[in-house]
């Protein structure tokens, strides 16, 4: 069974997008449905298109990307409930929130760690010493 969705981006956004996915050889139904694809079944072809995705964003957004920090308006929340599960005393809304929290700052995460080592790879920013 196949389902057809939705997806509602602005109009500048779906067209960076757009151009990266042609660039990389991908019509943006194609790509989707790879990633999708990928990330449903664990399978490293993910990582592959999100990298290859990297290697085609300008110099600027690679650095934007690498830079980016957490809105501290979320990181204060996600403290904060992450202290009240520790004490055993979140909600259920809150620990709804706490998930889509930690979801998104993965998301982040990952996304500011690819953009990093594209600009390495670039050149535009040293290598983090441990």
């Amino acid at each position: 069974m196949q389902r057809t969705i939705t997806l509602v981006v602005a109009d500048n956004e779906l067209a960076r997008a757009h151009q990266a996915v042609q660039l990389a050889g991908f019509k943006i139904e194609e790509y989707l449905h790879i990633v999708v694809k990928a990330a449903a079944s664990g399978s490293s072809v993910y990582e592959d298109s999100v990298e290859r995705i990297f290697h085609l964003l300008p110099d600027k957004m690679v650095l934007s990307l690498a830079n980016t920090r957490t809105v501290e308006k979320h990181s204060k929340r996600f403290s904060g409930l992450l202290e009240k599960q520790n004490e055993g005393k979140l909600n259920t809304k809150e620990h709804h929130q706490l998930a889509e929290l930690a979801e998104e700052y993965e998301r982040g995460t990952l996304r500011k760690a690819y953009a990093m080592a594209e600009a390495v790879r670039r050149g535009l920013m040293p290598p983090i010493q441990s």
